[in-house]
């Protein structure tokens, strides 16, 4: 088996920024609009935009357009499973603190 190295350290990088994180962590589950990826994030809707379109340019998130209202869903079982590590982890560390 071959494993492309850089584009999956592509990947890891993009997953490195808390909005990008964020973002990956909501679309998990469906789709999700801008409208609503802005509330979460807290960032404006071109800030959203540009971190979508990284998120898009590694094929990491699809599209889905209904006249002006454009929604997002994640692509990549990758970053599904990153994501998913990342709470396992978050919640192992919580139970593990508070006893």
């Amino acid at each position: 088996m071959h494993i492309d190295y850089s584009k999956e350290a592509e990947i890891l990088k993009a997953l490195a920024h808390p909005i990008r994180l964020k973002i990956v962590d909501a679309i998990r589950d469906g789709e999700v609009c801008v409208k609503s990826l802005e509330e979460l994030t807290g960032a404006s809707q071109s800030c959203v935009s540009q971190h979508l379109t990284i998120l898009r340019n590694l094929g990491m998130v699809e599209t889905n357009r209904d006249g002006n209202l454009v929604c997002y869903s994640l692509n990549h079982t990758l970053a599904d499973s990153i994501v998913r590590c990342i709470y396992e982890d978050y919640e192992n560390h919580q139970f593990n603190t508070e006893q």
